[in-house]
């Protein structure tokens, strides 16, 4: 903050969450000026305006993917509540693994993410985290070389429990 008012500095550290490192004031920084707007009310910069736009579209088409691609491997149990756009993950009933025996364990609540993971080595979060416990926590914002193995292991799992 560029002020000569000690007390205004102080003031603004003592209300302030924390620390703003200068890589999340420069981030920010580049965000408030692609929607900076003059006097007028016309965008100061559209250029920088347009490239965030394109940037966040760009992000938006990547994620869609990655839900479809991930939504291929999980139960269709209630799929269609989790469709819409947006999000960084899926969160579909699992009751039609729930049941279920994979080498000798039957499928619950409970124990559902950690027989996937000791299977799979792909980490799904229990129902406790969406607020219902038939549910699990998928989430698809990760690299998509590492999202095409989460599907395959988690679809070779799921044809082990059709078995």
């Amino acid at each position: 903050m560029a002020t000569r008012d000690r007390a205004l500095t102080e003031a603004v550290k003592q209300t302030s969450p924390g620390v703003l490192h200068l890589a999340t004031a420069r981030a920010a920084a580049r965000l408030y000026v692609a929607y900076a707007r003059g006097p007028d009310g016309k965008l100061l910069y559209p250029e920088r305006h347009q490239a965030l736009r394109e940037f966040l579209a760009h992000m938006r088409r990547d994620l869609a993917e990655k839900r479809a691609l991930l939504a291929e491997a999980l139960p269709e149990d209630g799929l269609g509540e989790t469709v819409q756009a947006g999000g960084l993950f899926l969160a579909p009933r699992m009751t039609s693994w729930l049941g279920r025996e994979v080498d000798g364990v039957k499928l619950t609540r409970e124990n559902l993410p950690a027989v996937v993971y000791e299977h799979t080595h792909v980490v799904l979060n229990s129902g406790e985290w969406c607020g219902e416990p038939d549910r699990v926590r998928a989430v698809f914002s990760i690299p998509r070389e590492t999202l095409e193995q989460a599907r395959e292991r988690l679809k070779a799992f799921a044809r082990k429990l059709r078995g």
